[in-house]
């Protein structure tokens, strides 16, 4: 089935009505969220980039639709699948380990947006013929259908098993059932009456007629089509919200801690709402990491976005790496798509570590994504270098190094003393001191009682907060 205006409506309703969800949710949890909410919500597994999760969604309308871009192109699949993973890709969600590039769980792979393409088509195209299929003259000429294979495929599931366990019955072999019958949505993995059934399943449906369903004994002479439309199951277009009745307690709490203002509770129902992204975090991708990790990385970048415009400084910079040097705590990688890289198994300041390496990502970007603003000497970023450079804290630094042998004075200058890493670690203070997180707070007070110099004391500081007051200000982006 080609979705186009003049073919199916329907299938088009059904792609528009979706909403951009972002969450870290894997395939399997996305299950037990309601069905209301799920046929709903515009998702992709473990996906929290809004760029992306908005972007598949325009695509898909523009698609449906037939609308033509500026360039007078219309999105077909390998539009779309350039499109996005562009997209991806500038959103730095390349997979860092080098086994999952490329495949399924890498969402800048052709084979991963090929399979979004697939699905979500395919998702609009069932829905509709299910709707179809509901109306009771429809239903009366073709009450059941026959689930058979559309698609060949290398290692095909094993159907028949499936139907058996979910309670299915044969003739003669064949997989038949009515249209209303439990069993569509017993065999499917997305608990959908309608196909598709299961990922790249390769499986569709044809119709049973009336005669042929009562010479085999699905129906009977009395059976009423209309009285089988109306108890049939059907999500509307126009449903937009679930009910929380029967939900855990639990489970609806472990709800609203994932998906966070993207949700919204109203009396004893909950709804997507039409906003996607308004967290700062969320627009940045946390992966790979323990819960303790994502916890304080998240709320570091929650204190930031509280202090200045977070998307005018700089894009989403995925925080989903390890690093490179044993004895770094965190790790910033330049480029096309920049990263930044927690140590594996650290918990005790990660917030702190993350407002640093954030520091050098606005430095870059401020320096237009090629080079560190700190570095370029402007006028508003030779002030922050000045009370930097006229800091207690600095000179205690430099009276350090000048006891170190001739390499390691070098190494000590070209990292403890360098611009960029100054920038970094006065950026990091500057967050934790307009914050009230008491994590990070923390772990500056343990800072401060550790290597001399590492950071400023607090009257130390208010020159340098100053300056960053007035650079940000200068800039337009101070909240």
């Amino acid at each position: 089935m080609k979705i186009s205006p003049g073919y199916d409506e329907e299938a088009i309703a059904a792609i528009k009505s979706k909403v951009p969800v972002l969450s870290r949710l894997a395939s399997a949890d996305w299950a037990r969220v309601p069905l209301a909410l799920r046929q709903k919500a515009q998702f992709s597994s473990r996906v929290e980039s809004a760029r992306v999760m908005s972007g598949i969604q325009s695509r898909l309308v523009q698609m449906a639709e037939q609308i033509k871009s500026d360039s007078g192109i219309f999105m077909d699949r390998r539009n779309f699948v350039s499109d996005l993973r562009k997209i991806a890709q500038e959103e730095g969600l390349t997979p860092w380990d080098p086994f999952k590039v490329g495949g399924l769980q890498d969402i800048t792979s052709i084979s991963r947006l090929n399979l979004i393409y697939s699905m979500q088509t395919q998702m609009a195209e069932g829905w509709a013929r299910h709707s179809a299929d509901m109306d009771p003259d429809a239903l009366d000429e073709y009450p059941a259908q026959e689930l058979v294979r559309d698609e060949d495929r290398e290692m095909p599931r094993n159907w028949p098993e499936r139907w058996k366990a979910a309670g299915g019955q044969f003739y003669g072999g064949r997989m038949i059932a009515l249209k209303t019958d439990q069993i569509w949505i017993e065999i499917s993995e997305f608990g959908l009456p309608h196909p598709p059934f299961d990922f790249n399943s390769g499986m569709g449906l044809l119709d049973v007629s009336k005669k042929e369903a009562l010479a085999l004994g699905i129906i009977g002479e009395g059976w009423d089509a209309e009285k089988a439309s109306k108890g049939a199951e059907v999500m509307r277009l126009d449903e937009t919200t679930a009910s929380i009745r029967g939900i855990e307690p639990e489970y609806l709490a472990q709800l609203r801690k994932e998906f966070g203002a993207q949700i919204k509770l109203t009396g004893a129902h909950m709804r997507w709402s039409a906003e996607v992204g308004d967290s700062p975090y969320l627009a940045t991708n946390f992966f790979n990491k323990t819960p303790e990790q994502l916890r304080q990385a998240k709320e570091a970048i929650a204190e930031i976005d509280k202090i200045h415009v977070f998307k005018a400084v700089t894009g989403a910079v995925p925080i989903n790496e390890g690093v490179t040097d044993p004895k770094s705590n965190g790790e910033y990688r330049p480029g096309n798509s920049p990263k930044i890289g927690i140590k594996d198994g650290k918990t005790d300041g990660v917030g702190m570590t993350v407002a640093h390496e954030f520091g050098h990502h606005v430095d870059r970007m401020l320096g237009g994504g090629k080079e560190y603003a700190s570095t370029v000497k402007s006028d508003e970023m030779l002030e922050i270098d000045s009370t930097i450079r006229e800091s207690a804290a600095f000179s205690d630094l430099v009276k350090h190094s000048k006891t170190l042998s001739p390499d390691d004075f070098k190494k000590f200058q070209d990292y403890w003393l360098s611009d960029v890493e100054l920038f970094a670690r006065a950026y990091s203070q500057w967050i934790v001191e307009k914050s009230a997180n008491t994590d990070m707070r923390a772990e500056l007070d343990r800072r401060l009682s550790g290597f001399v110099g590492w950071q400023w004391k607090k009257d130390d500081f208010k020159p340098i907060a100053k300056a960053f007051d007035g650079f940000f200000k200068k800039k337009g982006i101070l909240k």
